[in-house]
């Protein structure tokens, strides 16, 4: 668990080798600044296999710049409108 929110480590590892956003990624969201802590999958336990999830279960968990807080936000939603200005990788 991450600033109370909870971050699944093994599904985390899996979407960042399919390219999601790897943790410490810096990015814009709603004109404010995140970094990016992990994801986790709010479905049941059935889904298993990260190459043939729905992306609308997986939420990413967003450490907010300005007042050091982790929320968990639907992935579709901030993909859609962030905009990437370092990823973790570097």
């Amino acid at each position: 668990m991450e600033c109370g929110t909870e971050i699944d480590p093994k599904l985390t590892a899996e979407l960042e080798d399919l390219g999601f956003p790897a943790v410490g990624t810096l990015i814009e969201y709603g004109d404010q600044m995140f970094h990016v802590m992990g994801y986790h999958c709010w479905c049941l336990d059935f889904v298993l296999d990260v190459n043939h999830d729905p992306r609308e279960f997986y939420d990413i968990i967003l450490y907010h710049i300005g007042t050091a807080t982790c929320s968990s936000f639907p992935y579709m939603k901030v993909i859609s409108s962030a905009t990437i200005i370092k990823t973790g990788i570097e």
